[in-house]
């Protein structure tokens, strides 16, 4: 695979050919040439920086109002601007557009001809309906466009690692056409091995892909609303010391409000800067560090705001009696109301938005999942795939190792 190209004016003129390559007429380029230009200027006043995936989503964020547009999509000049910089980023990665279907017929090669119209015999006999051999083919058709035609590769040259990475560049899709497509291969790479085309049968090496009810896309703050939010708070005095400190352990460590309202003495380790606790939700451990922004937050609180009571909480009522609190969430409203910030995209207005913020953070930061799913204290991964949804154009690989988790630094706000 070539050198990724991050010159977006290049990225533009290169991914317009492959689209026009697969049919795409002039017309409907030039709806994604509106969003297009309006990146260009949004990169041109940022100082041209060499554009990638993360430079694109700001933009989106910024014009479309992404990801909390994906709730809506009120407009189809916003959805052609998300998919414009989707395209960018697909062809960026793989310097291809797969799994694209052509508007045009292409011309097939006598050999490939001969071998789609055997294939397509064989599903009408055996008795297949016209629909199945019609979807079968919207995925074998790509797949012989971008392997067989454009690298010019043998179908018995093919190898588990190639389609691999042919499966990969479908990522970006909905996992119901992620799963016609490699139900429709799967089945034509059985046909290819039974018929002698293959000598390994790699039919067996596909993925499954779970049908799932699709997830609601968790509410977030920007950088700049969390600062806002933060601003609001008056830190002169108790009351605005034990919300701050609360607010910035939610949006830096993650924690749920019912771990912050329960959040003891004897879980922080001072010495040592870390805090570790028993999960109110889901009664599994989670240890964190103790990062020197929350550190500073709950000291100032502890010294200077934090009424004398003999609760064991961190956080306490401040009206007698002085005990512990039962949730910040209508603390998290009220400063939200302060900074004029509306729900993002969720009707929630409680703390699990910080918590779901940081989530979006570290996979702009490209962390891997399990990292993120250690930082949020899920039991697994699998909990974690919500938040794939924020993550729409895989903007990063794997930065950090899991083992590392508790001592790498999140940037402070």
């Amino acid at each position: 695979m070539g050198q990724k190209i991050t010159d977006l004016s290049e990225l533009i003129s290169t991914t317009e050919r492959s689209l026009r390559a697969f049919g795409y007429t002039k017309h409907s380029l030039t709806r994604f040439h509106s969003g297009w230009n309006k990146l260009s200027r949004y990169v041109s006043d940022n100082g041209n920086p060499p554009y990638t995936p993360v430079v694109g989503l700001e933009f989106l964020r910024v014009e479309v109002d992404y990801p909390s547009y994906l709730s809506y999509r009120d407009s189809q000049k916003r959805s052609l601007t998300v998919r414009g910089v989707r395209l960018l980023n697909e062809y960026q990665e793989y310097q291809s557009i797969a799994g694209r279907v052509p508007i045009n017929i292409t011309k097939w090669p006598p050999g490939l001809a001969a071998l789609r119209d055997a294939y397509i015999a064989h599903c009408y006999g055996a008795g297949h309906a016209k629909a199945t051999v019609r979807s079968r083919m919207q995925a074998v058709d790509p797949f012989l466009r971008e392997v067989a035609m454009s690298q010019g590769m043998a179908l018995n040259q093919i190898t588990t690692q190639i389609l691999s990475r042919y499966i990969a560049a479908l990522a970006s899709y909905a996992p119901a056409t992620v799963r016609l497509w490699i139900g429709g291969l799967k089945h034509f790479f059985g046909y290819l091995h039974e018929n002698g085309h293959t000598t390994v049968n790699l039919a067996q090496s596909f993925p499954k892909v779970k049908s799932v009810k699709p997830e609601r896309v968790p509410g977030t703050l920007s950088a700049e609303e969390l600062r806002r939010l933060l601003a609001t708070v008056d830190r002169g005095n108790p009351l605005g010391k034990r919300d701050y400190a609360a607010l910035v352990t939610a949006a830096l460590l993650g924690l749920r409000d019912s771990d912050i309202t329960s959040l003891t003495f004897a879980s922080i380790d001072w010495e040592n800067q870390s805090v570790s606790l028993i999960q109110q939700k889901t009664g599994e451990p989670v240890y964190l560090p103790l990062l020197p922004a929350v550190s500073e937050a709950i000291i100032d609180y502890l010294k200077f705001g934090r009424p004398v009571t003999d609760c064991k909480n961190v956080f306490v009522r401040h009206c007698a009696p002085y005990g512990a609190m039962a949730s910040f969430y209508d603390t998290m409203s009220k400063y939200m109301a302060r900074a004029g910030i509306k729900s993002p995209n969720t009707p929630m207005r409680g703390m699990h938005i910080l918590r779901h913020t940081l989530a979006s953070g570290l996979i702009m930061q490209g962390e891997i999942y399990q990292t993120i799913s250690a930082v949020l204290g899920h039991k697994n991964t699998a909990s974690t795939d919500v938040y794939t949804h924020i993550d729409v154009d895989g903007l990063l690989k794997c930065a950090l190792d899991p083992e590392e988790v508790g001592f790498y630094e999140l940037k402070t706000v």
